[in-house]
């Protein structure tokens, strides 16, 4: 288990609060580009925009690239920084499952 004393775990704790400040950044461009693209699909409804045949063919996979970008950025930076294990069993954990380390207060 995590040693309280260790001199690596501060650094350790502040790069896992760097990691979730990153994770609720690229939330929130999700929600913004979400946004965008329902204000975009409701303006091509009403017939304000028009669109050319071929873009209406790859807009759905344009609103679903950054949705799996964002499901992969997630595994890869929920993870404990000391052992690499994932953490994205619990939504904001405070101890590392695996080797214990602190996550937060």
């Amino acid at each position: 288990m995590s040693d309280p004393e260790d001199p690596l775990t501060p650094a350790l704790r502040e790069e896992w609060l760097r990691r979730r400040r990153r994770m609720r950044s690229a939330g929130l461009g999700l929600v913004i580009w979400t946004i965008l693209v329902t204000v975009f699909v409701i303006l091509t409804a009403y017939g304000t925009i028009e669109l050319p045949t071929l873009f209406r063919v790859a807009f759905v996979p344009l609103y679903f690239l950054p949705v799996l970008f964002y499901g992969l950025f997630g595994l890869i930076n929920q993870r404990c920084p000391r052992c690499a294990k994932s953490q994205s069993r619990v939504r904001n954990p405070r101890f590392c499952y695996n080797c214990g380390l602190r996550l937060r207060e």
